[in-house]
């Protein structure tokens, strides 16, 4: 508990780490994460990490197996195969995808610590933190947030809060601290999130490890052109919350949404029900006689939580599986205010994309600013070169409705 002066019991014996595979350009995140090794072997805590020796992730790493730590490093067979990283400490696992990944590194530590990175580290955050929230596991996770790096993402988390597309519950999560010491201490008395439970099928998919994402031949949206661009998308996959949120523009800007659509005959992909800003644009597509379908997981369809769904209704493992099988359905996606499952998925298809495995153009809808902060954390994490201008441009603002 924060602020006791009692010595705290270290019950924490493997803890997993995420971050970045670059050192980034502010030189306390390289000696911040050599003094995060000294302290895990200082509490003897064992350390698994993505793979490789290089970055923020490969001196932690570093530091606990020189100073005899045990370590496991967790990596995808496409990029272990290539030595991208280096080589690991420790004993390799290989995996089929990031995904996986944070799923045997769940199984095998009682704690996360989220360091300062890009892209795959905010992809693996915003998945656990989505697996926590629907009681798939409750390990508590705490970013490391060196020289206020993680600022305005928490910044970001805080308007999610405040639009009602975050519960408190949810925020609290997300635990916080300056300093190794006191994250550590934090996680040591973090409590279990109460979620509904899932069971391991639900969660895993075991039967799909061997996935893979195909390439389509090329992009149809060019950021910045300023030619009249034909309509050549017929198909839009949308992300966003199962609320409406409290600003009165995202609803109407939703139906806006769907009425446009309409207009240029574009059918749309959604993660089903008939609530909350992605049921608003569902609703108007199908209600005009566009065709719809929606994607959702099992465990969720099953409760009808989000209330039924508009046209086909596919169900899925897992989220993760929901954005799979709606890339393969869709051109392109657009991205709604929203929350956690929000953000998971945002950047599930920017990873994908910046391995080369779509090319769908992703664009966020960002109504009344709503994703100011998080493109400043973006821009952020561009400066600390964790971030490439590449990966960066993958995501742009639709500051105008359906302006490509």
């Amino acid at each position: 508990m924060e602020g006791t002066s009692r010595p705290l019991p270290y019950t924490i014996r493997f803890v997993g780490l995420l971050g970045s595979h670059s050192l980034g350009r502010n030189p306390k995140f390289m000696a911040t994460a050599v003094d995060l090794g000294r302290e895990l072997i200082r509490r003897r805590i064992s350390l698994a990490y993505g793979g490789g020796n290089v970055g923020l992730q490969g001196a932690v790493a570093s530091t606990v197996s020189t100073n005899g730590g045990l370590v496991r490093g967790f990596i995808p067979g496409y990029i272990a195969t290539r030595r991208v990283y280096g080589p690991t400490y420790g004993v390799e696992h290989t995996v089929s995808s990031n995904y996986y990944k944070y799923f045997e590194m769940n199984h095998a530590v009682e704690a996360f610590i989220i360091l300062p990175g890009g892209v795959d580290t905010m992809e693996g955050l915003f998945t656990l933190i989505s697996w926590a929230s629907e009681g798939l596991h409750n390990r508590p996770i705490g970013l490391l947030n060196i020289d206020g790096y993680f600022n305005n993402l928490l910044k970001f988390l805080d308007d999610a809060v405040r639009q009602n597309f975050m519960a408190s519950s949810q925020r609290k999560l997300f635990i916080s601290s300056f300093f190794v010491d006191e994250l550590l201490n934090k996680l040591e008395f973090a409590k279990a999130f109460p979620g509904p439970g899932a069971g391991y099928n639900e969660f895993a998919n075991p039967e799909r490890l061997d996935l893979e994402l195909h390439l389509i031949s090329h992009s149809h949206i060019m950021e910045g052109t300023s030619r009249t661009l034909p309509y050549t998308i017929r198909f839009v996959g949308l992300l966003g919350s199962h609320s409406l949120g409290r600003n009165p523009k995202f609803m109407a800007t939703a139906v806006d949404l769907g009425r446009e659509l309409i207009r240029r005959r574009i059918s749309l992909a959604y993660g089903g029900g008939n609530v909350g800003l992605q049921g608003a644009v569902a609703s108007t597509v199908f209600t005009n006689g566009g065709l719809v379908r929606g994607f959702i997981p099992g465990y969720i369809a099953t409760r009808r939580v989000y209330g039924p769904t508009y046209g086909v209704e596919h169900t899925v493992s897992c989220n993760y599986y929901k954005y799979f099988e709606m890339n393969h359905a869709v051109e392109a996606f657009i991205v709604f205010p929203g929350g956690v499952d929000t953000m998971e998925g945002f950047f599930n298809l920017i990873s994908w994309a910046s391995e080369g495995l779509h090319n769908r153009p992703i664009g966020l809808l960002n109504i009344d600013g709503y994703f100011n902060n998080l493109i400043k954390f973006l821009d952020d994490a561009v400066r600390q070169n964790f971030v490439s201008l590449s990966q960066r441009k993958l995501s742009f603002l639709l500051s105008l409705l359906m302006s490509f």
